[in-house]
């Protein structure tokens, strides 16, 4: 078994982000090295080799730099970036002398063994070799090599002792040598896993190549192109090797974030000697130092650290310290400090910026929140970002899913309260006989109808998860007040904030789902939801049912049922402030790249994440756009259905013959059945293309159904009656899929905050109708309100017909102007905040 020693490496920090690779230069004069590290932050930092005292930060990159190398004598550092540039560095004077563009992210890069190097090798997705000639001054002609070799990108370049031969590692698994005189390839070796860092032995002249490949490490002689030495399987997945040849021994570094260890092993009986813990992430490259005392690694976790090598051991070198300067001075000031250690010629290093500002410019002048992390997508190869996409939708699915399924389900409990409490002597309580009991109901979505827009302008502005927590905190408050209202008048107070604070909620989580889920995976997950409303119908039910058996001369049943129901949303905001994040950016479940990797997913989504600027003419174009009218109108139905329903069920059930506590326990079968047919709903909107306005359409049938069973069924058929209103419950789902049309379908941050807000003010205002059409003199048909819902239903069926067919239309008049929409640009026009209409690559989905 290996030794795992408590090793205290010394910590160079200072990166913000990974760091995908470090070098060192060699022995420049007395024992002096330089190390420089590689960072997915744009700004590479020149150090100390012996006592990794900050010297520099290397600026300019508008994108992550994947790789960093010194020359043998430090004079020149060349950096590989992600904005499509190479760039060459004068390490004495600050000057950055060339900036050399290429077609695609770059990669790698590498000098030729030799002081002051006047040729530099560059590859990376272009997958060809380049070979620049820097004598030539600013213009550096290049040729390349290899053109249609390799298939998959280049991830590092080794030049070898032999000026004319250099070496290539790419992701298509294979190691290259290419004879610079022929311009050819001269060997090729096929690795085995994942290629991670392949570099030569830093300590010897001996030119061993290491190359990590899945659970493997490699030994080739450099110069003898696929003479392989030796192969050395392990049981863990490598991302980096260094390689000690003089003292027999190697290093690797872990490749996920399971495995962030460093490891040290013994080289001829291939064997694990020691196991050292620092790292808080896959340790990318690892690198001895030019006189073998040292070793070196960088890591997902941002840091450098620095290990001193000791005979086979590794210890704490105590005589290492770190420089405690860390500042970055613009390129316009001359440079003012210095290390006190460093020699004079060593001055921090700072640049101008890049001189291909192009298209990255106006990238950066985008106000979204998940700009910076989009930008940032281009660092990876399509299949890097491919292989986690699953797992970060499982971790999205198992941390956001819960949060917003509770959520939902203890808001829609609250509306039911008033519901339940008046099975009991909640009426002749408080003297709320006749059209008062509708006052009070109705009063709820006036409150809501009053915040709808305010609310939705809070959402965009603020941090939504702060502020739905806070929400849901103020309202749980309000619940529990309820117990202390002595008549109408209180009710009504209590009643109209507690739909102010909840007029939140929806917006809300529309909101959260829409920065965390793709288009085709929202209809599922919004139904799923939703549905939890039919689950809070049930547990109410249980829960009204429960309380009803429970007889104190201190309080009476109605007010226990306000009082528990309070008190669990009071606990639960806090657990909601705790554990929901603002956005993806911001995402504490998820590493750096995979919020990357949720960013990359919603892109295509062509909404953005969320901008906080809100624009007048956005609003405008809400308020003038005829989809929101169709949207809006669809909102009106679902809130007369709602508000008829989710108040007056007990008293229909009660009209069929059956007592008070019994007409509370058969809105059980009510929660179960939106909580099986919603997520059928959204589960075949998401798996049909184009079909969520159809099943909104034909899912409006079977409650209307029910409305003309309750209408035309004689009342002695009461379990009929009872069944048919059960079906009521269904209108979760033209719902949830009318704010999954709102979502997927209005660009435009303000646009889609000012829509929605419009949709919940006329939601909102037919909860009112809704609340108020049902009649006491009716009892127990109320035929004027089953009147009234059964036009709302056959409206929405005609209104989501002629939507779909109306943007079916608009999508074949923009292919036939525009052409087949681009998506690379419709996602550019959606971090731009632009909306539907301005966005011409935009497309409606159906």
């Amino acid at each position: 078994m290996p030794e795992t020693t408590k090793v205290v490496p010394l910590t160079c920090h200072g990166h913000s982000r990974p760091v995908p690779h470090i070098h060192f230069s060699s022995i420049v004069d007395e024992d002096q090295f330089y190390i420089i590290s590689a960072c997915k932050d744009g700004n590479p930092m020149l150090r100390d080799g012996v006592t990794g005292d900050w010297i520099g930060t290397f600026l300019g990159h508008k994108g992550a730099v994947w790789q960093a190398r010194l020359s043998s004598d430090a004079s020149l550092a060349a950096t590989a970036s992600a904005d499509f540039s190479a760039k060459v560095w004068d390490t004495h004077t600050g000057e950055a002398l060339h900036t050399l563009s290429h077609n695609h992210i770059v990669r790698a890069v590498a000098f030729p063994n030799q002081p002051n190097p006047q040729i530099l090798a560059t590859g990376g997705m272009e997958k060809k070799l380049r070979i620049f000639d820097l004598s030539q001054g600013d213009s550096a002609p290049s040729y390349e090599i290899g053109a249609g070799v390799h298939t998959g990108t280049i991830k590092s370049i080794v030049w070898t002792s032999d000026p004319n031969i250099l070496i290539t590692a790419a992701e298509d698994k294979k190691i290259r040598w290419w004879d610079l005189r022929t311009q050819s390839m001269i060997g090729e070796y096929a690795v085995e896993g994942v290629v991670g860092t392949c570099e030569l032995d830093n300590t010897s002249p001996d030119g061993i190549l290491s190359v990590a490949a899945g659970n493997s490490v490699y030994f080739f002689n450099s110069l003898q192109p696929g003479s392989l030495i030796k192969t050395i399987k392990t049981p863990y997945e490598i991302a980096s090797v260094a390689l000690h040849s003089g003292a027999r021994r190697f290093i690797t570094g872990g490749s996920n974030q399971n495995d962030t260890w460093v490891r040290l092993w013994d080289f001829d009986e291939e064997k694990e000697l020691e196991t050292n813990k620092g790292h808080h992430g896959p340790v990318w490259s690892a690198s001895f130092s030019p006189d073998g005392k040292l070793y070196a690694t960088g890591s997902e976790d941002g840091t450098v650290k620095l290990w001193k090598y000791t005979a086979g051991a590794c210890r704490f070198n105590t005589n290492l310290t770190l420089g405690d300067l860390h500042c970055t001075i613009s390129s316009q000031t001359k440079i003012k400090a210095r290390m006190s250690e460093k020699k004079d010629d060593m001055s921090p290093v700072v640049l101008a910026p890049s001189v291909d500002e192009g298209q990255m410019a106006v990238e950066k002048q985008m106000h979204d929140i998940g700009a910076d992390l989009y930008l940032e997508v281009r660092q990876y190869t399509r299949e890097e970002l491919d292989a986690e996409r699953k797992i970060v939708l499982r971790k999205i699915d198992w941390v956001i899913m819960p949060m917003i399924c509770m959520t939902y389900m203890i808001q829609f409990l609250d509306k039911l309260s008033l519901n339940y409490a008046s099975a009991y002597t909640l009426i002749p309580d408080l003297g709320l006989e006749g059209q008062r009991y509708s006052w009070v109901a109705a009063i709820f979505n006036f409150g809501y109808l009053f915040w709808a827009l305010p609310a939705n302008y809070l959402i965009q502005r603020l941090p939504v998860s702060k502020y739905t927590g806070s929400m849901i905190l103020l309202w749980s408050i309000l619940l529990c007040c309820h117990v202390a209202a002595k008549n109408y008048a209180g009710m009504l107070v209590l009643r109209f904030l507690l739909g102010m604070f909840e007029a939140s909620i929806s917006p809300a989580i529309m909101n959260i789902v829409s920065m965390f889920y793709t288009r085709s995976e929202q209809p599922l997950r919004m139904c799923v939801f939703l549905a939890f409303n039919g689950m809070a119908t049930m547990v109410g039910a249980l829960l009204g049912y429960g309380l009803g058996h429970v007889h104190s001369p201190h309080i009476t049943t109605w007010q226990l049922i306000f009082l528990v129901i309070g008190l669990v949303n009071f606990v639960w905001a806090w657990v909601f402030l705790w554990m929901m994040p603002d956005s993806p950016a911001t995402a504490k479940f998820l590493t750096h790249k995979q919020r990357i990797v949720a960013i990359d997913r919603i892109a295509g989504n062509m909404i953005g994440v969320k901008t906080k600027q809100f624009h007048k003419s956005q609003a405008l174009e809400a308020f003038m756009d005829f989809k929101v009218h169709c949207l809006v109108l669809i909102g009106l139905g679902c809130g007369v259905i709602n508000g008829g329903v989710s108040n007056f069920a007990s008293s229909l059930i009660r009209g069929f013959g059956f007592s008070g506590i019994y007409a509370t326990l058969l809105q059980l079968p009510t929660g179960a059945i939106e909580f099986l047919v919603v997520p059928v709903c959204g589960l075949a909107a998401g798996y049909f293309k184009d079909s969520r306005c159809l099943i909104l359409a034909l899912i409006c049938l079977p409650p209307l159904g029910g409305l003309l069973g309750i209408r035309l069924a004689p009342l002695s058929q009461r379990w009929s009656l009872v069944g048919c209103t059960w079906l009521q419950y269904i209108v979760g789902a033209p719902v949830i899929l009318s704010w999954n049309l709102l979502t997927s379908n209005i660009a435009g941050h303000t646009k889609r905050s000012t829509a929605n807000g419009l949709w919940f003010v006329f939601y909102a205002a037919g909860n009112i109708a809704g609340a108020n059409i049902f009649f006491a003199k009716e009892k127990p048909r109320y035929f004027s309100a089953l009147t009234g819902l059964i036009v709302c239903y056959c409206g929405m069926f005609a209104v989501a017909v002629f939507l779909r067919q109306y943007m079916w239309w608009e999508n074949k008049r923009r292919d036939k102007k525009f052409g087949v929409g681009e998506d690379e640009q419709a996602i550019r026009d959606g971090f731009n905040d632009q909306t539907d209409l301005q966005a011409r690559h935009f497309r409606y989905a159906l």
